[in-house]
């Protein structure tokens, strides 16, 4: 396909896209052209085009641009890339990223002392005696095999084997990290988690604690389940995988599901008399247990494991939301100078950026500003 009918064909998939009738085939193709580039990360507020057509017209345009721009051609037999936001509702998101990268530094008036570093792969472990092991920075993470913690290079965590007792591996604050269990379970740890585990699991089953948020994919094994306790909510499974946060008691536990079936229990509270309950989730949906009841949601899962690809993801969400996410992975302390109940905002940015480049980019709807000396960062008018 030569480069002009190459241009020609992405715009036809931006006009389709433009008037309802693009194919989930053209999306396909259309997002992997379009995220070819560097420029897709952004933050921007939700309220900023309320009007459809208004946003229709301003993203067509900068898609019209940057077709004009760009001199490759469209590799349309390209390896399909996960698509986000297939649905309907993935539009506006992604109408919202091209309408807005070309923020510049004139819109950034907040006052920075200083800039942080992102978080980092790192985490402690705590052995069945009480010793605590400050673990290796890697993204590859430890590997628990008879009996031995040991590091993918062959390189031994401690020299000391482990055939019982409990071990708990924590992250704090701008730290995540990755580990292998002794069935093959593979977790990873978003930053102020933890999983209490034990050195092996025994004949019937396989049980784990966990705090914070964590993906699992579980090793699958017919005889014994595995099961996962968090807080009030247990959940079962043989093999799958899915995405468990716990952090934020007030909006609820949610638990995502990527593939595979997960029967999820909320545990009860004889003081508050709450009955306990049972459901079962299928892929792509998400459940959230508050005040000992269930709701059932489908969901993008694409954004509820977006921590664990190195991606931040707003859809439509809070200040207060955002920067507890920001709090844990940067490691900072959240003030706020004015009231933000009403702003929220939609977009993505990879973990991988510094704090100040986060910032900035949700600094760019003029409703918010932020003043960051060491630690402190102040959300102010």
């Amino acid at each position: 396909m030569s480069n002009q009918d190459s241009q020609r064909y992405i715009k036809e998939l931006a006009q389709n896209w433009a008037i309802g009738k693009i194919t989930p085939e053209e999306i396909v193709h259309f997002e992997n052209w379009y995220n070819s580039f560097d420029d897709t990360e952004v933050i921007v507020q939700s309220e900023k085009y309320p009007n459809s057509n208004a946003l229709k017209e301003k993203i067509f345009t900068a898609i019209e641009n940057k077709i004009q721009g760009d001199s490759r051609p469209v590799n349309v037999v390209a390896l399909r890339r996960k698509i986000f936001y297939i649905a309907a509702s993935c539009f506006l998101l992604i109408g919202v990223w091209f309408a807005y990268t070309n923020v510049t530094s004139e819109d950034y008036i907040g006052f920075y002392a200083n800039d942080l570093p992102p978080g980092r792969s790192i985490a402690t472990l705590k052995l069945p005696s009480g010793k605590l092991v400050k673990l290796n920075e890697g993204k590859d993470g430890v590997v628990f095999t008879d009996g031995v913690f040991s590091y993918p290079n062959g390189g031994k965590v401690v020299d000391e084997e482990f055939t019982s007792g409990m071990m708990v591996a924590s992250t704090p604050k701008g730290g995540a990290y990755m580990l292998v269990l002794s069935d093959g379970t593979k977790v990873w740890l978003n930053a102020e988690s933890s999983i209490t585990f034990p050195a092996r699991f025994t004949s019937e089953k396989r049980s784990v604690l966990v705090t914070g948020e964590a993906y699992f994919k579980v090793a699958k094994d017919e005889k014994r389940p595995f099961f996962v306790r968090t807080g009030k909510q247990e959940l079962q499974v043989l093999g799958t995988q899915f995405n468990i946060d716990a952090y934020d008691a007030q909006s609820g536990l949610a638990t995502t599901l990527m593939e595979g079936r997960v029967e999820v229990y909320s545990l009860g509270n004889n003081k508050e008399k709450v009955e306990p309950m049972r459901i079962r989730l299928l892929p792509g949906e998400q459940s959230i247990l508050n005040s000992g009841n269930f709701k059932v949601l489908k969901v993008d899962t694409t954004s509820a494991i977006a921590w664990k690809n190195d991606y931040f993801i707003f859809e439509d969400e809070s200040i207060e939301s955002i920067m507890n996410k920001l709090a844990r992975w940067y490691n900072i302390e959240v003030v706020y100078m004015s009231d933000f109940a009403n702003e929220k905002f939609t977009g993505r940015i990879s973990r991988n950026k510094n704090l100040n480049q986060v910032l900035r980019l949700m600094e760019s709807g003029k409703t918010v500003r932020f003043k960051v000396e060491g630690r402190r960062v102040a959300l102010t008018r």
